[in-house]
């Protein structure tokens, strides 16, 4: 006997928040399942096989389930994907055709439309992912791209780049285009500093204190600029 779904709904099921492998990978299928007269069926299982395709007719399904779903007056429910798993990488349109028992597939097919396309979620839009998302210690050295540029910020945020590390290992502070291993910049009469060569206490090196250059060895004073 034909049959015919006049009503149905379709409603992507996912885990707000959690990982991806979490989210469950089903839809739910709701209708109205009818006679060729426009009755609803008789209450009871009925065998319903569950296709997904990439074209509106014809063509070979890339998805298949077969359910033997409760029906109540004329109204039927369908998790899909919790037989066979929903492996497919919505990125492109698909088309879901029903069949029910040995019946022909029943027309047309249903055009799945934006909720089954969440499952495409997975790929994260660009700046999405904020600190806050990021839970502490799970970013290492490895997950840094070779070459990649790195810096820090002031702690209240201003400079930024107050510290910034070039792509062949020059540390630049107060500049982020650091000309020797090790660049030091800053305007006005009250940049200071040390470069030390040994301990920092006390200092053996050069010492920039405002607009003079102190040389010190063994914490003495040996000449100055």
């Amino acid at each position: 006997m034909k049959r015919t779904v006049l009503f149905y709904t379709l409603v992507f099921l996912s885990a707000q928040g959690t990982a991806w492998s979490q989210i469950p990978q089903t839809m739910s299928y709701q209708g109205i399942l009818k006679d060729a007269a426009g009755v609803v069926v008789t209450d009871g299982n009925y065998q319903l096989t569950f296709k997904i395709y990439d074209v509106a007719t014809a063509g070979t399904e890339l998805w298949t389930e077969s359910q033997s779903v409760a029906v109540t007056d004329g109204i039927f429910s369908a998790i899909l994907g919790s037989i066979t798993s929903l492996n497919l990488d919505f990125d492109k349109q698909y088309w879901l055709g029903v069949t029910v028992g040995v019946d022909a597939e029943l027309a047309p097919r249903t055009q799945l439309t934006a909720s089954p396309y969440s499952l495409n979620a997975r790929d994260i839009a660009d700046n999405a992912v904020t600190g806050e998302k990021i839970v502490d210690g799970t970013i290492t050295d490895a997950d840094f791209a070779a070459g990649a540029v790195h810096s820090l910020d002031a702690a209240d945020g201003a400079p930024v780049d107050a510290l910034y590390v070039d792509n062949d290992g020059n540390v630049g502070i107060g500049t982020t285009s650091p000309a020797a291993p090790l660049s030091i910049y800053g305007d006005g009469p009250n940049l200071q500093g040390i470069i030390s060569m040994d301990q920092p206490t006390p200092p053996n090196g050069f010492q920039m204190n405002g607009p003079h250059i102190v040389m010190r060895s063994a914490g003495v004073v040996r000449g100055w600029v």
